[in-house]
C-alpha cells in the first residue's frame, strides 16, 4: 500500500543519512521523522477522502445541477414522493425517511429533503420521530381521500407569506380572477386524480 511504501522510503533514507555522518546524522532523525509523519497523515487522509467519495457518489453526483431545478420538475418530484408516501400509508406499510424516498426515485437527498420540508410546512405530510437519532419518517398529514393532484400542488404553491405590499390595480385583480378560474378548471378536471391511485 501507499502507507507501507512511504514508511519504507523513510526508513531507507534515515539509515542512509546516519551512515554518511555519524555525528550529524542523529540531528537529522527528528526532522525526518516529522516529514514521515506528515506524509503518513497525508496518505491516511487521502484514503479517507477517497473512501467517503466512493460511498457517497450518488448523493453528490448531480448536486450542482439539482440546486437549480425547474418549478415543473420540482412539482413532478413532489407528486412522485407524495404518491409513494400515500400508497404506503393506504397499504399499511411502514413510512420512509427522506433518504429512502430519494433512493426510490433516484434523486439527490438534498432535493428530497427540500421537497419534504415544503410538503411538511404546507401541512400535506407529517414527521414521525423514531428511536434512531436524527431519523425522521413521513406519512400523510390529512385524509388520503383528499389528496388530489390539484390539492397538493395548490397547497405547495400557496405556502409562504402573502403579505407582500403590491399595487392592487385592475390588472392585479384580473390576474387573481383568471388564476382562480384556472384553478377551478384544474380541480374539476378528470385528470385531477387521487395521488394514491396513480
Amino acid at each position: 500500500t501507499i502507507f507501507q511504501v512511504t514508511q519504507n522510503l523513510y526508513i531507507d533514507f534515515q539509515v542512509g543519512v546516519t551512515k554518511y555522518n555519524a555525528i550529524y546524522g542523529s540531528f537529522a532523525a527528528f526532522p525526518l521523522f516529522l516529514i514521515w509523519l506528515q506524509l503518513s497523515w497525508l496518505v491516511v487522509l487521502l484514503g479517507a477522502e477517497l473512501s467517503f467519495a466512493n460511498q457517497n457518489v450518488n448523493k453528490y453526483e448531480f448536486e450542482s445541477k439539482s440546486l437549480n431545478i425547474s418549478t415543473a420538475q420540482r412539482r413532478i418530484l413532489t407528486l412522485m414522493m407524495m404518491n409513494i408516501i400515500a400508497r404506503r400509508f393506504v397499504e399499511g406499510r411502514p413510512p420512509l425517511s427522506a433518504a429512502e424516498l430519494a433512493k426510490m426515485i433516484q434523486i439527490p437527498v438534498r432535493i428530497a429533503r427540500e421537497i419534504i420540508y415544503n410538503m411538511a410546512e404546507s401541512g400535506i405530510i407529517t414527521e414521525i420521530y423514531v428511536d434512531l437519532p436524527k431519523e425522521r419518517l413521513y406519512q400523510p398529514a390529512i385524509d388520503v381521500n383528499r389528496l388530489r393532484i390539484d390539492y397538493i400542488l395548490s397547497r405547495i404553491d400557496n405556502f409562504g407569506s402573502t403579505e407582500v405590499p403590491v399595487l392592487k390595480n385592475r390588472e392585479y385583480e384580473k390576474l387573481v380572477e383568471l388564476l382562480k378560474d384556472f384553478s377551478d378548471k384544474v380541480e374539476n378536471s378528470e385528470s385531477n386524480l387521487l395521488i394514491a391511485d396513480i
